[in-house]
């Protein structure tokens, strides 16, 4: 059978195995994508047709609880006006009134570029450890022909991900995600991500 046989057997194993996983790491990041651009969507979806823009202030903020709730995702979300100056927040723990929340001049200047729909903007890990995607959807008003108010939500990224590796994308084994330093973020033992393990050390 002969020992360079067996290397060889066990080099086409390993590479069978790179392969698969590797397929699954991008189904797993597709899968991932999916799930934040269908959150957009739907959240654009709901907004526009509930006429968020012509509500009242408690209606505005009933809508967004509401949107809270069906979306877990989602961490918090605010309403910012055309002069960059936010207008209101909600947490799925409290509601923010507007002095006391910083303006916005970049969502002023986003708000300028007529066809913008969406600024996707880099990822943030809070004190806890949680990973914050923050998005900022700008809606048009068809009559004035020019964007009129932008949403900015932060996405709970961990809780997207545990919405996204109940669905058993891989089949086997499972997701775990890790920031630019190595350290783990995300692991289905919540305990591994808390402990803030780097995978070199396993």
């Amino acid at each position: 059978f002969g020992i360079i046989t067996i290397v060889k057997i066990r080099s086409a194993l390993l590479a069978s195995v790179s392969q698969t996983n590797f397929a699954a790491a991008e189904k797993a990041a597709d899968t991932i994508e999916a799930a934040v651009h269908d959150t957009l969507v739907n959240i654009r979806i709901i907004m526009e047709n509930n006429r968020f823009e012509s509500q009242g202030r408690d209606d505005r903020e009933w809508t967004l609880q509401l949107l809270l709730k069906s979306f877990p995702q989602i961490f918090s979300m605010t309403v910012i006006d055309v002069s960059g100056r936010p207008v209101l927040k909600v947490t799925k723990e409290d509601t923010f009134a507007p002095g006391n929340l910083a303006k916005r001049p970049d969502i002023k200047a986003a708000l300028g570029l007529n066809g913008a729909t969406k600024k996707i903007r880099r990822i943030s890990k809070t004190e806890s450890g949680f990973l914050i995607l923050p998005v900022d959807l700008f809606f048009f008003d068809p009559l004035t022909r020019e964007n009129s108010f932008a949403l900015t939500l932060e996405i709970n990224m961990n809780r997207l991900l545990e919405i996204v590796s109940d669905a058993h994308i891989l089949n086997a084994g499972y997701l775990y995600v890790l920031d630019e330093h190595g350290e783990i973020v995300f692991y289905p033992d919540k305990s591994v991500a808390l402990a803030r393990e780097r995978a070199t050390y396993n």
